[in-house]
Parts: structure tokens; sequence; C-alpha cells
């Protein structure tokens, strides 16, 4: 019986290490005060916050485009790191002549993200994210203004 006992153990045990469980996720949220990226676990009206992900450092501001595909985050350099497909993990660094202190809008697909600098009034578009990235600044000098809301 205890031989029997210990194969019904061990199998259980093979079986677990080669299946990882897994389940419904809606996504991520950036939580501020953690200053880290945490997944959605669950359903609507049923889901919870997983553990952070684990950046190379603490975040202080991120933004997540609409298919959950790219967070852009600012760690004291801006990155984008890719949530999902096999580079699910994976960091790539910005160019470094965006303004760490910029409001951040990233595009559905994750492909684009503007970073608006309010005190040089600048707009500045990353296109071709995450692997040929081009950056193209526009001068806001001419708008009476200052830009309240970006979409």
């Amino acid at each position: 019986m205890s031989r029997f006992l210990i194969l019904i153990v061990a199998g259980a045990a093979a079986i677990s290490a080669q299946t990882p469980l897994g389940g419904p996720s809606l996504g991520f949220i950036f939580d501020a005060p953690g200053q880290a990226l945490r997944p959605i676990a669950g359903i609507p009206g049923a889901a919870v916050f997983g553990d952070p992900l684990q950046p190379s450092s603490t975040i202080q501001s991120a933004s997540l485009s609409l298919r959950q595909n790219i967070a852009i985050v600012n760690d004291g350099a801006w990155k984008a790191i890719q949530l999902a497909g096999s580079a699910a993990g994976n960091a790539v660094d910005l160019p470094g002549s965006l303004p760490s202190s910029a409001q951040v809008v990233v595009s559905e697909n994750g492909a684009a993200a503007a970073f608006y600098d309010n005190t040089n009034s600048v707009l500045a578009v990353v296109t071709g994210i995450p692997s040929s990235m081009t950056v193209t600044a526009v001068n806001l000098d001419p708008l009476p203004g200052p830009i309240t809301r970006l979409a």
C-alpha cells in the first residue's frame, strides 16, 4: 500500500511540475503605491491583482496600450515592456531624449507613444515600438495655451 501511495504522490508531483496552473487574465494595471505593474487575474466581478512583475527597478510612472501588449514605464529612464507573446517580459530602452516628467499616452496596439512635456511645451512622438523606433518632436509654442488632455 505504501509503494502505491508513493507512486501516486510522485506522479502528481511530476504532472504539476509540467503543467503550470493558469486562468483567465484581464490584463495589467500600474500599482502606483507599489511602484510596479501587476497582472489582473480572474473574470469581471471576481478578479484579483497578481504578484508584481519583476522590473529592473521601481517604476515611477506607467502607461499601458489598450490591447495590454505594451507598457511604457519610467524607472529613471523610459522603457517599453512587452506584456504579451513570445517576447513577454522583454524591456527595450526608449530614446534618451524623452523628458522624464512627461505625460504619456500609448497607441492602441503599443506601436507608438506620445510624450508631452508641459514645461518646455514639446510633444515627442515615438513610433516603431519596440524594434525600429524613431522620435519626432513637435514644437507647441504656437498653441494659445497648454495641452490639458491626451488621447
